[in-house]
């Protein structure tokens, strides 16, 4: 049976998801709108295609990553960065706005992989399906609130406005994990987990992106 501090560290593992999926959730609401000020319609999701590259690429480099700095190192400083680029998006005018989307897509995507690792050294083998089962119903939830938050503040205001309540949810991530979850050691098959992460990541944003169109049609 679990510690009750484990049970506690992982429901704040849990909330620390839910803010960063809606942080991902209200910014995908207008990321290819954005980005059709700046690129054609159809060059659009070569952004998303190179954000996803670029995180598969650095992702074989996390497990050496985390045994240097570890884990919620790398988590504070991935968040820190990603809150830079959302401001460079809030704040740029200019086709550079393309960079920081397609930056704060591949860290988001690092991140979610980061968090993945977190919760399963908060696991078991007897209770990981329902773990990460539960996990992911946090994060689902995340994806189907955002859509409908992004959709009023985009009938008030402009982009911008929504891409403050994205930075605004990862700063609150952020704040979880650097108050609450501390480190944890990196199991000696890191990059099976991480890649094991990546897979669970790549079967939620497959999820997600069908929740996110089907809302959209509604």
């Amino acid at each position: 049976m679990l510690q009750p501090s484990q049970r506690r560290l992982r429901m704040y593992t849990y909330l620390a998801g839910f803010f960063l999926a809606g942080s991902g959730a209200i910014a995908a609401y207008v990321n290819s709108s954005f980005l059709g000020q700046f690129v054609r319609e159809q060059d659009v999701g070569m952004v998303y295609a190179l954000a996803a590259g670029a995180a598969l690429l650095l992702s074989f480099g996390t497990s050496t990553l985390i045994k240097r700095f570890g884990n919620r190192q790398m988590i504070m400083a991935l968040g820190t960065i990603n809150v830079l680029t959302l401001a460079g998006i809030i704040y740029s005018n200019s086709q550079l706005a393309i960079l920081y989307v397609g930056v704060y897509l591949t860290i988001n995507i690092l991140l979610a992989i980061h968090l993945d690792l977190c919760l399963e050294s908060l696991s078991n083998n007897h209770h990981a399906g329902q773990i990460r089962g539960l996990f992911l119903t946090i994060t689902n939830l995340a994806w189907l609130l955002s859509p409908f938050i992004a959709g009023q503040l985009a009938e008030l205001f402009d982009y911008y406005a929504i891409y403050i309540i994205a930075a605004s949810s990862l700063l609150t991530f952020l704040y979880i994990v650097r108050r609450w979850l501390p480190e944890h050691e990196v199991s000696t098959q890191a990059h099976l987990n991480i890649w094991q992460a990546w897979q669970h990541l790549q079967h939620a944003t497959t999820s997600h992106s069908q929740q996110l169109k089907k809302i959209i049609k509604l």
